[in-house]
């Protein structure tokens, strides 16, 4: 599918603020913004090199980029506030994170799919904590690839390694 003079190669998550649609494609590099008829209104591509993930919280869109191993932050018109994250495995880095969401609170949710955890941020980036980790048994994961919070507070991962989905409480 094209939009504009622009086709698609691999849209991998789509989220929807107002009347804009919100579109990552990984292979583009870029987060394209859509009206509710598909017309392009505009294209985020500062600071991104592979976009997996969108979650938006108030005012800002929180990108996950698998490739860069990082965050990026944008206001509701596109352009650049802050990132964070980078290639690792301690608190606050990532390995290959895939997904990202918030909720009601403020927290953000990335799952660092490579390091086999979620890792959660307050609403400007700062680390707040950590759960899961590499294993077979509940509460442990093998390739986190999607979390969604819920507005009763509960915390849905699925897993593309066990094919399933654990739900936990806000703490992990």
């Amino acid at each position: 599918e094209a939009v504009g003079k622009i086709r698609f190669k691999s849209p991998v998550a789509v989220a929807r603020h107002g009347s804009t649609i919100f579109v990552a494609d990984s292979s583009l590099g870029k987060v394209l913004a859509l009206d509710e008829k598909g017309k392009l209104q505009f294209e985020i591509s500062v600071e991104l090199e592979r976009p997996s993930g969108l979650a938006f919280w108030g005012d800002r869109l929180f990108v996950t980029d698998s490739q860069r191993h990082q965050v990026v932050l944008y206001d509701l018109g596109g352009k650049f506030i802050s990132k964070f994250g980078r290639r690792g495995s301690g608190p606050g880095e990532f390995n290959f994170p895939t997904h990202v969401s918030t909720d009601a609170g403020g927290h953000v949710y990335v799952t660092d799919s490579m390091n086999n955890r979620i890792q959660v941020f307050d609403a400007n980036g700062q680390f707040q904590r950590t759960f899961g980790s590499a294993g077979d048994g509940p509460g442990y994961f093998s390739r986190p690839k999607g979390v969604a919070a819920d507005r009763s507070g509960h915390v849905n991962v699925v897993d593309a390694v066990f094919d399933n989905v654990q739900v936990f409480d806000e703490q992990g």
